[in-house]
């Protein structure tokens, strides 16, 4: 039996690992989402696109049947979650661009200061 029982676990880590995460998110991507969104859809693109180009010329070349491939599968996947990240991206950038209106606050307005930064 034990006398105590420990507040660090596996459940407490993850915990903080998301929290970390949302942060890291939040301070680097929150006026530029299309920088990591954009990233990741063009690579997911970069790759299915080699995958289904390299399955193409086997197809022409060799005359290999496509029909059963994983790879086939993995290929048109990854092009379209490419595109899919990158318009996600986008989306996020107009929202932002039209969020910075909202930065300026009713006080800072009222008693004359000017926007900083």
């Amino acid at each position: 039996m034990c006398l105590w029982k420990s507040k660090y676990g596996f459940r407490r880590f993850t915990r903080g690992a998301f929290d970390l995460m949302t942060i890291l998110f939040l301070t680097r991507y929150q006026k530029r989402p299309l920088h990591l969104f954009g990233g990741l859809g063009l690579l997911f693109f970069a790759v299915g696109f080699v995958i289904s180009f390299m399955l193409a010329c086997e197809k022409v070349i060799m005359g290999r049947d496509l029909s059963n491939r994983p790879m086939l599968f993995l290929g048109v996947l990854l092009i379209i979650v490419g595109i899919q990240f990158f318009s996600i991206g986008l989306l996020g950038e107009m929202i932002s661009a039209h969020r910075t209106d909202q930065d300026v606050y009713y006080i800072k307005k009222r008693l004359g200061f000017r926007k900083s930064g």
